[in-house]
């Protein structure tokens, strides 16, 4: 390996919750698809923090902060589909890291990888 390193494509994490939602074994469905949505959200708002920091002027941290304090920045700048997209993400990220049951999980899946596509769709 050299001393280059790459930055890592956020996105990379979409692809795997499409992979991990496209038929895991019957006994690991619902770790799947908890998975799927927790990489919905951390490619849109990896991406997203990114994005901000190099053309709209965000500073992050790099402290559990930094998700409150992306959606408010780019609300500032009159991005508030993309914030909604995010805070929206993120509340069902939370539901399935920490709760113990999760209902309609599949539809779930299904909204955070459509809500994950819109925003890395919007900040292209």
């Amino acid at each position: 390996m050299t001393g280059d390193r790459v930055p890592f494509d956020w996105c990379d994490y979409l692809e795997i919750a499409r992979y991990l939602n496209q038929g895991p074994p019957p006994a690991l469905a619902e770790a799947a698809g908890r998975c799927a949505v927790s990489r919905a959200y951390y490619a849109s708002f990896g991406h997203a923090r990114r994005y901000a920091s190099r053309y709209l002027g965000f500073r992050p941290l790099f402290r559990a902060k930094d998700h409150e304090l992306l959606a408010v920045h780019l609300r500032q700048r009159g991005m508030d589909d993309v914030a909604d997209e995010l805070e929206a993400l993120r509340l069902w990220r939370n539901e399935c890291d920490y709760d113990d049951t999760v209902g309609a999980l599949s539809l779930l899946v299904t909204n955070a990888i459509e809500g994950a596509d819109r925003v890395l769709l919007a900040l292209r």
